[in-house]
């Protein structure tokens, strides 16, 4: 190498992309916002299409218990697969989100089934000695304990109409 002469390091240039993918990839691959939108479009898409099983699972007379069990399952695996096509983009794992298989069921799986069971097990108790919640009543017979959900009678409807009137001020309260 002759004196005065830039060394071979220095001549190295980081490799190029095509013109006009600066906004699309950085030096980390894919862009942030890039990466949120890809996922938020996946998730958007998988939701589409559980929200069609659902129709689906009502027009074919599911009950409406499954039904919402289902929803929240489907949810779960919308959100599951997401991560994971993300992740193979990516070259990540789902372990790399926060998500290690190998941990899923240790001590802080179980630390936070204890805190949250205590915490609304606190709530619901502070609720109930202020008034504002209460157990009911044991159902051991009839239609069952979630009748009320059903129940379309009149003073049902004047509960909801007086309840809205109430919020709005349309003073249709009682």
């Amino acid at each position: 190498m002759k004196i005065g002469m830039a060394s071979p390091r220095s001549n190295r240039r980081p490799p190029t992309r095509a013109r006009g993918q600066d906004w699309l990839y950085g030096e980390g691959g894919l862009r942030a916002g890039w990466r949120l939108l890809s996922f938020a479009a996946l998730v958007s898409a998988l939701l589409a299409m559980n929200r069609l099983v659902l129709i689906k699972a009502e027009a074919a007379g599911v009950a409406r218990d499954a039904r919402f069990v289902g929803e929240r399952l489907m949810i779960f695996v919308a959100f599951l697969l997401a991560s994971w096509i993300m992740g193979r983009i990516e070259g990540r794992t789902l372990a790399d989100y926060g998500l290690p298989w190998r941990l899923m069921f240790g001590r802080r799986f179980w630390q936070g089934v204890a805190i949250g069971f205590a915490s609304l097990t606190l709530l619901l108790a502070i609720l109930a000695a202020v008034g504002a919640f209460h157990f009911g009543e044991i159902v051991l017979r009839g239609a069952g304990p979630n009748q009320h959900i059903l129940d379309e009678g009149p003073h049902r409807q004047h509960d909801l109409t007086s309840a809205h009137g109430k919020l709005t001020g349309s003073g249709a309260a009682s």
